[in-house]
């Protein structure tokens, strides 16, 4: 006799019929994680002097958390954390986390802020996967000194010109 190797099963993708149940059942789960993200965000802007608010919205993408940076100037930039709907964007059947920086004029000046990490895509019937505190933290710092960057925040300029 031979000694096989029990292998676990992978999760089965969703069939495409029960696809909108898991993706709803998982952003509904998710969304207040990407909105606890977004608070921390704006936090930490609001403590460099900006205004911020947050916003939810479905896109043509998913769902979408909107942080809007403001100063006195106006409207410095957007901060886009979205939880993708695979089937929308071309992924197939999944769920991934999208974080992207969009200047005042709507140009996106980055993208694919949560690749590492966080923006690893999920698919089974199970629970949404706990993302780690520590990928959490170094996400959000990521993001909050990139935008400080590619917008200028510590010394704002006009925009679009």
């Amino acid at each position: 006799m031979t000694a096989h190797r029990r292998r676990h099963p992978s999760p089965p993708l969703p069939a495409a019929a029960t696809w909108p149940v898991v993706s709803a059942r998982l952003m509904r789960a998710l969304r207040p994680r990407v909105g606890r993200m977004a608070a921390t965000l704006a936090r930490r802007f609001t403590a460099l002097g900006l205004v911020c608010d947050v916003r939810g919205m479905a896109t043509s993408r998913g769902w979408a958390t909107v942080l809007s940076l403001e100063n006195a100037q106006g409207l410095q930039g957007l901060i886009d954390l979205t939880l993708l709907d695979g089937p929308a964007v071309g992924l197939g059947p999944c769920v991934a986390l999208d974080i992207r920086l969009v200047d005042a004029c709507g140009e996106v000046v980055a993208d694919g802020l949560a690749r590492h990490g966080l923006g690893r895509a999920f698919n089974d019937g199970g629970p949404p996967p706990r993302w780690r505190d520590d990928e959490v933290a170094r996400s959000l710092t990521t993001v909050l000194v990139m935008a400080v960057a590619f917008f200028d925040l510590l010394q704002p300029q006009e925009r679009c010109g």
